[in-house]
């Protein structure tokens, strides 16, 4: 709980989306805190319209602002025929004509080399980072805050691809295997295709700017002490 409300008072936060249509599609919530990325919820759904979406991904994020909304590259594609038009996935997602809250997203990279690099350099012990909750220093920079039954949103498919992502096997040679660079095509890689989205959009930067909390805003307010609001409510321009 300690990390979950840190997170949720001082990370800048971003929504990743990978839209499936026969496929589950997946959303994920990451947050970006000092120099660590957290991924610390998930909606993986298969066989549901896109307006269950909205209305599912909607309801997961109330309260929230974020940073960014990513998404796969391939939903911007105009590919359906809408009233005469062309009409993508993306813009079904966006569309007020749909009884749900729209959601907009903008595109990721979908580099599968860089993005399978980075995922794997932020997975990397390094001895300047200390681990969000032990504080011990010899830490990676990508965490997952688990799905547990106190915490039903926590993430599960994301951690379970993430470990089980190997690429295609071609043929051994004298007993040694020899792989391709492409991934298996018979694993899972739905929530793992997110995380590729949100580290692409956010490279292996050591030192993350710390979210500013706006000035005499409530939250401002609360973190002084009694005397010193004084102290500002009579040098400033509000009685």
């Amino acid at each position: 709980k300690g990390l979950l409300n840190e997170i949720q008072e001082q990370a800048r936060l971003y929504r990743v989306l990978d839209h499936g249509d026969s496929s589950p599609t997946a959303c994920g919530w990451f947050a970006a805190l000092r120099n660590w990325h957290i991924g610390f919820r998930e909606y993986y759904m298969p066989n549901t319209v896109i307006s269950e979406h909205r209305k599912n991904i909607h309801a997961l994020s109330l309260g929230e602002q974020y940073a960014g909304n990513y998404a796969d590259p391939q939903i911007f594609k105009m590919a359906q025929q809408s009233n005469g038009g062309f009409w993508s996935t993306a813009m079904e997602y966006s569309t007020t004509k749909l009884d749900a809250p729209p959601l907009t997203w903008n595109p990721a990279d979908n580099n599968e080399m860089a993005t399978r690099n980075r995922i794997n350099e932020l997975l990397r012990i390094d001895s300047s980072v200390a681990h969000p909750v032990t504080g011990e220093f010899g830490a990676p920079r990508l965490y997952f805050i688990k799905r547990t039954k106190e915490y039903p949103n926590g993430i599960f498919h994301g951690i379970t691809e993430l470990q089980s992502q190997r690429r295609k096997l071609l043929t051994t040679i004298n007993g040694k295997a020899i792989y391709s660079d492409d991934r298996e095509d018979s694993i899972r890689d739905h929530f793992y295709d997110v995380e590729r989205y949100y580290v692409a959009m956010h490279g292996t930067t050591k030192a993350l700017p710390k979210r500013e909390i706006p000035r005499k805003s409530f939250a401002w307010y609360n973190r002084l002490s009694r005397k010193h609001v004084n102290e500002v409510l009579a040098a400033s321009d509000i009685q």
